[in-house]
């Protein structure tokens, strides 16, 4: 991490003589781990591979998905009749004080994909990556849009994102509004607070080049509030730091040779010049607003 800090200032310290950094925060989904979901042995016949790190830790480093699981054959299906994920039902659920839920095939892809592609991140050899059963980049992009489909019906719904993220863009106010605040924040966080900023803060469509995941392991939104020293104006720059999947895959060290990919952001409300940079009023404007 801090080889990725040190990377990343320099290399956007030096993109603008005329520009001077003030401050950085840095909202970063957790790096490869193991998958969460204890139920997995549940789901196929098939073995899933073995990990040495317990189930969510940090590693060292649709019908389509039905066929990968042998679905119809897993001790899900056998002994409690849960045997097709397109016409089994999902039941959404929702508790107040807690985070939306749903139960039900969505959710079991979601759990699935999770494994497929932490093995694949952790660099396990390609026949026991989803069992040597995705072999292209259009089937990666296939089974992720299963995943990318549950965590939108939970946390991008407007009114449930503004709810979730309200104490994170609190804090994330706190530090960028605070002109005593530390110079550089780090928060690290799962892929659900990522989703539920960019959809509070409603910024538009982006795309990560190089990447399965909209929201990829050790990806991060970095905030960057810049001085500009010939007219002595403030602006926000909002970038997605991430490495690539087979970068990560390969396990390549960052640096300046090797630096990570980076794309702008864009913010609905902000109005941004060519160089992806908006106005400081009309981010800080947007803060307020959103914490009010």
């Amino acid at each position: 991490m801090l080889k990725f800090l040190t990377c990343f200032i320099i290399f956007i310290s030096y993109s603008n003589s005329e520009l001077i950094l003030e401050k950085v925060l840095l909202l970063s989904r957790h790096n490869v781990r193991t998958p969460l979901s204890k139920s997995l042995p549940q789901t196929s016949p098939r073995q899933w591979p073995s990990w040495r790190e317990k189930s969510g830790y940090l590693t060292s480093k649709g019908r389509l998905l039905e066929g990968y699981m042998d679905y119809k054959n897993s001790p899900l299906c056998k002994q409690e009749g849960l045997c097709d994920m397109l016409t089994d039902e999902n039941r959404p659920m929702v508790i107040t004080g807690k985070k939306p839920f749903i139960s039900g095939p969505l959710k079991l892809s979601k759990s699935v994909v999770d494994s497929f592609i932490m093995e694949y991140y952790e660099g396990f050899p390609s026949n026991e990556v989803a069992w040597g059963q995705i072999k292209s980049e259009d089937e990666w992009s296939t089974i992720l849009n299963l995943s990318r489909a549950y965590l939108n019906a939970i946390f991008t719904i407007k009114l449930i994102s503004l709810d979730l993220s309200k104490p994170l863009l609190g804090y994330l106010s706190s530090f960028l509004l605070n002109d005593n605040s530390p110079k550089v924040v780090l928060l690290m966080g799962h892929d659900a607070n990522i989703y539920t900023v960019l959809s509070a803060m409603d910024f538009r469509p982006h795309v990560l080049h190089g990447q399965y995941e909209a929201v990829p392991a050790g990806g991060k939104i970095v905030f960057q509030k810049w001085f500009n020293m010939l007219n002595g104006s403030y602006h926000m720059k909002i970038e997605y730091v991430y490495q690539t999947a087979d970068k990560m895959r390969n396990g390549v060290k960052l640096s300046l040779d090797e630096p990570p990919e980076f794309t702008t952001l864009e913010l609905k409300a902000c109005t941004v010049d060519k160089d992806g940079y908006c106005p400081w009023n009309e981010f800080k404007t947007l803060l307020e607003e959103l914490i009010a």
